[in-house]
C-alpha cells in the first residue's frame, strides 16, 4: 500500500543557558487578528501559556535526503524544516519536519524505526538525515534528555486506505508501533493486545479518519484527508496541544530523574511540582468537544495523569519520611537540654526543700536529704518523660 506521510520527530534538552536561536531561524510572532481567533475556540489560560510563555523559531530546510532499508533499496524523503519550542522551566522541544509521498508503508515504517532511534544512529546509514536535519540544532546537550527515542507525531493519507474498519485499523497500528502491516491472518500481534489497545488509545469521532495515541508516537490516518483538516492537525493538534503535553511530560521525565538520582532536595521539587500543576495543568484546553478529545487521548497515550500523581505521592511521602526523622532529632536535642535544666532545677528544689525541713536536724547526716529528694524528683521526671514518649508514638 503507497502512503503519503508527514511526520514531525519530537526531541527535547535543558540548556545550560538561555536558549537563543542563531541568525538562520525565524521566530514566529503570533498576530493579534490569530490570537482573537484562538480565544473563541481555546480556553484563556491555554491560549495565554501559547502566546505568552512559549516562543516559536523555524528553519527551513526542503532538502531531499534517503536513507538505506534492509531491502538494499534507498528511500528517499524531504526534510522540510525544523521548528523550536522555547518552553517554560528551561525546557527547549524541538521538531523535525520529514515528508514522504507515495511511499509503501512497510518501508516507510522501516524508515521512522530507524530515524526515531536517534541513540543509536549509525552515522554511514542516517548520515545525509544528520546533515540536513540535526547539525542545524546546533551543539545541545542530547537530542532527548531522557530515553532513547525520538516522539513522533504523523498524519498519513492514501487514496487506498481501507474503508473496512478492522483493516484501517490494522494499518493504523502498523503505523502507530512503527511495525509491518498485517491487513490478514497470521498476526504477529497477540490478539488481546491488540484489542486492549485499539479500545484504550484508538480515537474515531469521523468515518473519514482515525487516530492512535501511544506513549511514542501518534498517527492520524485519513483518506480524503483536506488540506484545510492537515493544517488543523498540523498547527494546532500538533504544535499546541501536542507540544503542550509533550512539555509536561518531558518537565515530569526531568524532574523523576532529579529525584532518583537524590540531585535536588525532595522539598525543593515537591514546590517545584506544585507551582508547576498550579501554571501549567489547565482542566481543559478547548471549548469545543473535538481538540478535548484529542487532548485527552494524547494525555493516556503519554500516560501523564498516572506518574503526575505518583511523582507527587512519592515525593511528598520522601519529604515527610525527611521531616519526622528532622523532628526527632529535634526532639532528641530537646529532651538533652531539657535533662540538663532538670539537673539544674533538681539541685534548686533541693536546697529549698534544705531550707524548709532542715536537713541538718531532720536526718542524722544531713546529706541524706539532698540525695533522697534528689532521687525522688529525677525518677518523678523520668516518669513524666516516658509518658510523654508514649504519647507522641501513640
Amino acid at each position: 500500500m503507497k502512503v503519503d506521510d508527514t511526520a514531525f520527530l519530537c526531541g527535547y534538552f535543558t540548556p545550560e543557558r538561555p536558549f537563543e536561536p542563531g541568525a538562520a531561524w525565524q521566530a514566529l510572532e503570533e498576530t493579534a487578528e490569530h490570537e482573537a481567533t484562538l480565544r473563541d475556540f481555546y480556553f484563556p489560560e491555554f491560549v495565554d501559556f501559547q502566546t505568552r510563555e512559549v516562543k516559536r523559531y523555524v528553519q527551513a530546510v526542503g532538502k531531499e535526503v534517503g536513507i538505506p532499508l534492509r531491502s538494499g533499496k534507498r528511500l528517499p524523503f524531504v526534510v522540510d524544516e525544523i521548528r523550536i519550542w522555547t518552553m517554560p522551566a528551561s525546557l527547549v522541544i524541538f521538531a523535525v519536519k520529514t515528508v514522504f509521498t507515495g511511499t509503501d508503508i512497510n518501508e516507510l515504517t522501516e524508515a521512522l524505526g530507524v530515524l526515531r532511534n536517534c541513540s543509536f544512529y549509525d552515522s554511514a546509514a542516517v548520515g545525509e538525515f544528520l546533515e540536513a536535519a540535526i547539525q542545524p540544532l546546533g551543539p545541545c546537550p542530547q537530542l532527548v534528555e531522557n530515553g532513547n527515542k525520538f516522539k513522533v507525531f504523523q498524519i498519513i493519507t492514501s487514496p487506498e486506505c481501507p474503508d473496512d474498519y478492522a483493516l484501517r485499523d490494522r494499518l493504523l497500528y502498523a503505523a502507530g508501533t512503527v511495525s509491518r502491516y498485517e491487513p490478514g491472518e497470521p498476526f504477529s500481534t497477540d490478539p488481546q493486545y491488540f484489542r486492549r489497545l485499539m479500545e484504550k488509545h484508538r480515537l474515531g469521532v469521523f468515518s473519514s479518519w482515525t487516530a492512535l495515541a501511544l506513549l511514542d508516537t501518534v498517527t492520524f490516518l485519513g483518506k480524503d484527508v483536506s488540506d484545510f483538516q492537515k493544517g488543523i492537525w498540523t498547527d494546532d493538534y500538533f504544535g499546541m496541544i501536542y507540544i503542550y503535553e509533550l512539555f509536561r511530560k518531558c518537565f515530569l521525565y526531568r524532574h523523576n530523574q532529579l529525584f532518583r538520582s537524590g540531585a535536588r532536595k525532595p522539598a525543593v521539587l515537591q514546590e517545584e511540582l506544585t507551582e508547576f500543576e498550579r501554571r501549567y495543568t489547565f482542566t481543559a484546553v478547548s471549548y469545543n468537544f473535538l481538540p478535548v478529545e484529542v487532548d485527552q487521548a494524547i494525555m493516556r497515550g503519554l500516560d501523564l495523569e498516572r506518574e503526575e500523581k505518583s511523582l507527587a505521592k512519592i515525593v511528598s511521602q520522601e519529604v515527610s519520611a525527611r521531616e519526622e526523622e528532622s523532628s526527632g532529632r529535634r526532639e532528641k536535642f530537646l529532651l538533652f537540654l531539657t535533662c540538663l535544666a532538670s539537673l539544674s532545677a533538681v539541685w534548686d528544689i533541693s536546697c529549698l526543700l534544705d531550707e524548709v525541713i532542715n536537713y541538718e536536724h531532720t536526718f542524722s547526716i544531713p546529706n541524706w536529704g539532698y540525695r533522697l529528694f534528689s532521687a525522688l524528683l529525677l525518677l518523678l521526671i523520668a516518669a513524666v518523660a516516658w509518658s510523654s514518649s508514649r504519647k507522641r508514638k501513640q
